[in-house]
């Protein structure tokens, strides 16, 4: 277990503050410190800790529990999702969709385009705003005119919700999101989208570390829609691959090789199917199944791998940024911390909302202030990024 001098150390090189700063800060010795950090002094009186907790701004107890998560980041939880819980969990007496202006099936679908937009730039505040106005129309036009296109309109409102709530942590609260998405989907009679709908089940099932179930869904959905050797049918295509590589995102955190490969090699037939190069597009193909490998091959200890496939692939736009939480990682992992901090930097500058939500991103940028210098951290931009994300040490 980590000892108190061991646990201070992480925690002032996390806010990057050398030990003469938190002297003088605190009002507790720096010879003090330095015993404390390198072992050569086993504890101190209570005021003493007290008084470094609020010098490095935590809880006294932070430095007495190594395995406390000091990331107070609150990702909206009060304030933005109230709407939207009072929707999704109307009260007793109320249906949860308040009252509003009829709205055209067109002018719904290029509401949720716009959302979708959005989010695909991750936008994610942005994306709670329209969707808590969205959502009750949304509503209100399928009971209005019921019908598969009806349908259909919600079950993409829901799947984009879902996945918000998803990326900002609220994977409980998405459970019933993608539920819903599913439901809609189904009275749609649209095979395609129920799929895309339910992949986000899976996705659930991973967060949840339910890897084998994600394997198994993935894989059932992959074959209720797979398409025909002859097919060229692009939509069914591309969903088809994402639930392959799903399947063997899966397989590869639960560290089984056999499954990842065969996984792997159903998405590789998808997407020679479909063609295109390695430039990133938003549909399924070359370049998609080279992230998915490159991803896989860090969860599966090889980071050598994962940059000589991650490297190839050339992003355009926000779309893509996920695969440069990847890269970065296997940079960590290979001991290039400069490149890592590129590489993250370059993410924050592609999307900056969306980074701060990432929970690779922000255990990565911890991982940099472990082994990175203070001086250079001031320097590099290190510091400024922890900042920027919001991040407590």
């Amino acid at each position: 277990m980590t000892d108190v001098g061991t646990r201070l150390a992480q925690i002032r090189r996390r806010r990057n503050m050398t030990q003469e700063e938190l002297a003088e800060r605190s009002g507790v010795s720096a010879d003090v410190i330095r015993r404390l950090e390198q072992g050569r002094r086993s504890g101190a009186q209570l005021r003493t800790l007290g008084a470094l907790a609020r010098a490095l701004d935590v809880r006294t107890s932070d430095l007495l529990s190594p395995d406390t998560e000091l990331d107070h980041f609150d990702n909206g939880d009060t304030a933005s999702l109230l709407d939207i819980r009072r929707i999704l969990f109307p009260a007793f007496g109320a249906d949860g969709i308040p009252d509003g202006a009829p709205s055209t099936a067109e002018g719904l679908a290029a509401q949720i385009d716009r959302v979708q937009v959005e989010h695909s730039r991750g936008l994610y505040q942005a994306n709670l705003s329209d969707l808590t106005d969205l959502i009750p129309a949304v509503e209100r036009h399928v009971r209005e005119n019921p019908s598969p296109e009806a349908a259909t309109l919600a079950a993409r409102a829901y799947k984009i919700l879902a996945e918000v709530l998803i990326q900002m942590r609220h994977d409980d609260l998405a459970q019933d999101v993608v539920k819903r998405s599913m439901a809609y989907a189904e009275n749609a009679s649209d095979p395609v989208l129920y799929a895309l709908c339910a992949e986000n089940a899976a996705w659930i099932m991973i967060l949840h570390a339910r890897f084998a179930d994600a394997v198994a869904t993935s894989l059932h959905l992959a074959r209720l829609i797979e398409p025909p050797i002859s097919s060229t049918d692009r939509q069914r295509l591309d969903a088809y691959g994402r639930m392959c590589v799903r399947a063997s995102a899966a397989a590869s955190r639960n560290a089984d090789a056999g499954a990842t490969a065969e996984a792997e090699s159903l998405a590789r037939a998808a997407a020679h199917r479909l063609g295109g190069g390695m430039v990133y597009q938003m549909r399924f193909g070359p370049a998609k199944l080279a992230i998915a490998e490159s991803e896989n091959a860090i969860v599966m200890g090889d980071p050598e791998t994962a940059l000589r496939i991650g490297q190839a692939v050339q992003l355009r736009g926000t779309p893509g940024k996920r695969h440069l939480l990847t890269m970065a990682e296997a940079q960590i992992a290979t001991r290039d911390y400069a490149g890592a901090l590129a590489t993250l930097n370059g993410a924050r500058t592609l999307a900056p909302e969306w980074l701060k939500h990432q929970r690779l991103g922000r255990r990565m940028v911890r991982d940099l202030l472990d082994v990175v210098p203070i001086r250079a951290a001031r320097e590099n931009g290190l510091a400024d990024l922890a900042v920027d994300m919001g991040l407590r040490p």
